[in-house]
């Protein structure tokens, strides 16, 4: 048997994908030392790697959902 849950989670994508790609930024510099535009540049393309990835998951940038299937005993994420 299974159940779908949608969640609705405002900005939740956006969010953790820059502060993602704020922490890459900030290991790299710290063993790099990057320039300023090096930084901006490896920001942004993390920033829309997880962007990419995370669309194929979450709705709209806020709704994701779930099936939960007892006969399986397993969770997955349904892709939006």
């Amino acid at each position: 048997m299974k159940l779908y849950l949608t969640f609705k989670t405002p900005d939740v994508l956006r969010e953790a994908a820059k502060e993602k790609a704020d922490d890459v930024v900030e290991e790299q510099n710290q063993d790099n030392n990057l320039s300023p535009d090096d930084a901006d540049e490896l920001r942004h393309e993390t920033f829309h790697k997880f962007m990419k990835l995370g669309r194929k998951f979450v709705r709209d940038g806020e709704y994701v959902t779930l099936e939960l299937d007892t006969d399986a005993e397993t969770c997955t994420v349904v892709p939006a």
